[in-house]
C-alpha cells in the first residue's frame, strides 16, 4: 500500500541574524506484510521519505515516530538519505512521524510537521467457501469470512472474475458445473480461497424397465433396470417391501421358489 502526505517543515537556524527557513517534506508510506494467510506472523513497515534540505552545513536527518501524536519514543539517524524503513510496527495501530535535521556546527532543526500512518491489517480467510451438489436450475450460494481491515471481494469462476460479484456471498442459478473462488483485498494485501465445487446432480430416469418373468422353480433367474442420471443409488422392493442387499442393477436368483414371486 502507498499512502502520499506531505509534512511542513521548518528548519529552525540559530545562528543569529539569519531568517529560519522552511521546506516541505513529501512522505511516502508504504505497508509491507508477510504471508496474509497467517496475520499474527506479517510484518509491518512503513518507508517515509523527505525533500532535501538545502541548508549548505547540512550535516544529517533524524526520523522520530511514535504510537502517539506529539510523542515520538524512537528515533532512527538516517544520514544524509532522504527517506527511512521503520520495521517491526504492530499491525491496526496508527503511528505519528516527524523529521529533523541538524547542521555541522551543532545546529538542530525543530521537528517538521507530523505525518500519521496506520498499518493495515492484511485479509485471513477464516471461514472458506463449501463444495456444493445441486440440480440445473436450482439457487446455490457460496460464502466466505475474514478478519483483518475491512475487505472487499472479487469471485472467479476457474480464472475468469464474475461480474458483479463483489460481495462476501455468491448466489448463483445453477446451470453448469464450476470452480468457485474469491479473493479478498485490502491496503494490507489479498489472499485467495479455497476452489469449491459446483457439481451438477441430473436425477435419476429408468431407461429400461425390469421384464415380468415366468420361470420353472429351482432355475436360475434375474431382474435388470437401466438407469440414467448422477450416481444413483439402487433398492429392489417385492410386494413394496426392500428386498435385503438388493442395491444393484441386476435382482438375481441362482434358484428361484415360490417364495421369490411376486411384483
Amino acid at each position: 500500500m502507498s499512502i502520499f502526505g506531505k509534512l511542513n517543515m521548518n528548519s529552525v537556524n540559530r545562528r543569529a541574524g539569519r531568517t529560519p527557513r522552511s521546506f516541505v517534506i513529501t512522505a511516502l508510506l508504504a505497508a509491507c506484510l508477510g504471508a496474509a494467510s497467517n496475520v499474527s506472523a506479517a510484518t509491518g513497515s512503513v518507508t517515509v521519505g523527505w525533500d532535501p534540505n538545502g541548508n549548505l552545513h547540512l550535516s544529517g536527518y533524524q526520523l522520530y515516530y511514535g504510537t502517539a501524536s506529539g510523542v515520538y519514543k524512537s528515533n532512527v539517524n538516517t544520514g544524509f538519505n532522504l527517506s527511512a524503513t521503520i520495521p517491526g510496527l504492530k499491525q491496526g495501530s496508527n503511528y505519528y512521524f516527524a523529521v529533523k535535521c541538524s547542521t555541522s556546527n551543532g545546529f538542530v532543526s525543530a521537528y517538521s510537521g507530523e505525518l500519521e500512518a496506520r498499518v493495515p491489517v492484511p485479509p485471513a480467510i477464516t471461514t472458506q467457501p463449501l463444495a456444493v451438489k445441486a440440480g440445473v436450475g436450482q439457487t446455490v450460494t457460496f460464502s466466505v469470512a475474514t478478519s483483518g481491515d475491512a475487505a472487499s471481494y472479487q469471485w472467479f469462476n476457474g480464472s475468469l472474475p464474475l461480474s458483479g460479484a463483489t460481495a462476501s456471498t455468491l448466489k448463483i442459478v445453477t446451470a453448469s458445473a464450476g470452480s468457485y473462488s474469491v479473493v479478498a483485498a485490502n491496503p494490507g494485501g489479498s489472499v485467495t480461497s479455497r476452489v469449491a465445487a459446483l457439481s451438477i446432480v441430473i436425477p435419476p430416469v429408468i431407461s429400461k424397465q425390469p421384464q415380468s418373468l415366468a420361470v420353472v422353480a429351482t432355475t436360475a433367474a434375474g431382474l435388470s433396470a437401466t438407469v440414467t442420471g448422477t450416481a444413483p443409488v439402487f433398492q429392489w422392493y417385492c410386494g413394496g417391501a426392500p428386498l435385503p442387499g438388493a442395491t444393484n442393477t441386476t435382482l438375481n436368483w441362482a434358484s428361484v421358489s415360490q417364495a421369490n414371486a411376486g411384483a
